[in-house]
């Protein structure tokens, strides 16, 4: 990923894609959508859903985008999934998703639209994926569960710090019952690539988690 003194993310890559995912006669440049996506994710709040967290997803995107069926549409996906973050609010994906067609529409064709819309609600993680690029999307989304345990570590600090919670209310909140409820599938991830990669590191990293806060006595 290249960087400069403005931005962790790559501005030629994101130009490069908006300009193929045009509409066929469509003059739409992408700053207004690039100066959205860098005001969004430098937000003062942004502990974790930040430009290291897109960075990073589009690390992991680039391991496995071959194999994918529409790859621009999953990598779009990346870029908008977290654009708005309201600690206090149920519903940031839908918000999210609905920011990405509003700002699209006129620009994209309506059928990658609507596609990307449905891989931003996906990211919610309420249900399964509906096919491979939903399930590459997902597993992508939650990859740093798999870090080395200090940057897990880290990460879930970062998470805890966007929330609206304190530590108490956490640990009876929805990140921890997320947790939980992944320990009780049968596979956190859903692609062999992310399956093979990171699954026992990610189950690893949440049963030292929970055996850690019940050693302070924190649940």
């Amino acid at each position: 990923m290249i960087a400069n003194s403005e931005t962790l993310l790559d501005k030629d890559r994101f130009d490069a894609l908006w300009d193929r995912c045009l509409s066929a006669s469509v003059t739409c440049e992408s700053i207004p959508a690039w100066q959205h996506l860098l005001r969004h994710y430098s937000g003062p709040y942004r502990y974790y859903h930040n430009q290291n967290h897109i960075a990073h997803c589009l690390s992991q995107f680039d391991l496995t985008a071959h194999i994918m069926r529409d790859k621009d549409a999953v990598e779009l996906a990346i870029w908008f999934h977290d654009i708005i973050l309201e600690p206090a609010e149920s519903d940031n994906e839908e918000r999210s998703a609905t920011f990405f067609k509003t700002l699209a529409t006129g620009c994209l064709t309506r059928e990658l639209i609507s596609k990307v819309y449905k891989f931003i609600l996906a990211t919610a993680h309420r249900h399964p994926p509906r096919n491979t690029d939903e399930s590459f999307l997902l597993d992508i989304d939650l990859s740093s569960l798999g870090s080395p345990w200090e940057k897990f570590l880290e990460n879930t600090s970062a998470l805890l710090g966007e929330s609206a919670s304190s530590l108490d209310e956490e640990m009876s909140g929805p990140n921890f019952k997320f947790l939980i409820r992944l320990l009780e599938k049968e596979k956190i991830f859903f692609t062999e690539f992310f399956h093979a990669s990171y699954e026992t590191r990610a189950r690893e990293n949440i049963q030292r988690y929970i055996a850690q806060l019940k050693a302070e006595g924190l649940i």
